[in-house]
């Protein structure tokens, strides 16, 4: 048995049942499942029903034709994904290929069938559709991943968001004990103060640059700013802030710990932001920068 006929599941679509019998006698018992239909409709429906690996469509049938079936099957999700070889003795011009091709056949047998002719052809389908598959299921795999490390990326940078915050709260508290100390000793350690705030400073300057957050926040959005702002030129910059911080899926609380906002405050903040992106009180704000 070839490899390519293993759990193989096939179904023919032709209103004389002696071409099933003739296709069934090339295939040699290789297929697992055959299923009959003796026209369009019936074809439709079965293949809806079972899922095929392929589908052997004869052209001119009672109730409905093959190229009528195909397009059907393919305006299908359930059903655009199976192969379909057209099979006819009569439509057999450069024309009625071309006819079916454009339905949405992959490929064209005539009858009387050949059957190394015929075998060639259903061995080629079959390899190719299931590469297909094998590529469709590696980039959806690929597409989970790249989410995920782009999900881990933006829970790393809100961390790090958070922890500037509260580094920033801490050095400003310790700016304050120092003034306190200075007035305290009545500046006689004047000099060495100031030094050491020329030093909180330049760590508290560091810790709230906004280039540093949105270099690395648009190494995972690229362009979300370039579209942000040339649909929403009037935002101000603690608006822009608000919505990366909601576009990388941070909650209320998270927003608040970074920002040292009260709750009341930042649901005020949204809501003057939803007016000034175009949404109504009952819009989903998180869904509409999800998708920007």
């Amino acid at each position: 048995m070839s490899e390519v006929f293993e759990n193989f599941s096939l179904l023919v679509a032709d209103d004389d049942y002696h071409n099933v019998e003739v296709i069934l006698s090339f295939l040699n018992g290789e297929t697992d499942e055959v299923y009959y239909a003796p026209n369009g409709k019936v074809a439709c429906e079965l293949a809806k029903k079972k899922k095929p690996d392929l589908i052997i469509m004869d052209w001119q049938m009672p109730k409905m034709d093959g190229i009528e079936a195909i397009k059907i099957l393919q305006s299908s999700n359930e059903t655009k994904e199976i192969p379909i070889i057209v099979a006819t003795g009569v439509k057999t011009s450069v024309e009625n290929l071309s006819e079916a091709l454009e339905a949405g056949a992959v490929d064209y047998l005539k009858k009387p069938f050949n059957p190394i002719e015929f075998r060639a052809r259903i061995t080629s389908t079959l390899r190719l559709n299931r590469q297909h598959e094998l590529i469709k299921n590696l980039l959806e795999q690929e597409k989970i991943y790249v989410q995920q490390v782009l999900e881990h990326k933006e829970r790393e940078l809100a961390s790090m968001a958070i922890c500037d915050f509260q580094k920033t709260t801490l050095l400003n508290e310790l700016l304050k004990q120092l003034n306190r100390l200075d007035k305290i000793t009545k500046y006689v350690y004047a000099t060495d103060i100031k030094s050491i705030e020329k030093q909180l400073k330049a760590q508290i300057d560091l810790g709230q640059s906004w280039d540093t957050f949105k270099l690395h926040f648009e190494e995972m959005h690229i362009g979300f700013f370039e579209s942000l702002d040339a649909s929403y030129p009037s935002l101000t910059l603690k608006e822009r802030k608000l919505c990366a911080y909601i576009k990388m899926g941070m909650g209320n609380f998270e927003i608040c710990q970074m920002t040292g906002t009260s709750d009341d405050a930042l649901r005020k903040a949204i809501n003057r932001l939803k007016k000034k992106l175009g949404q109504g009180p009952k819009d989903d704000i998180r869904k509409f920068l999800f998708d920007l």
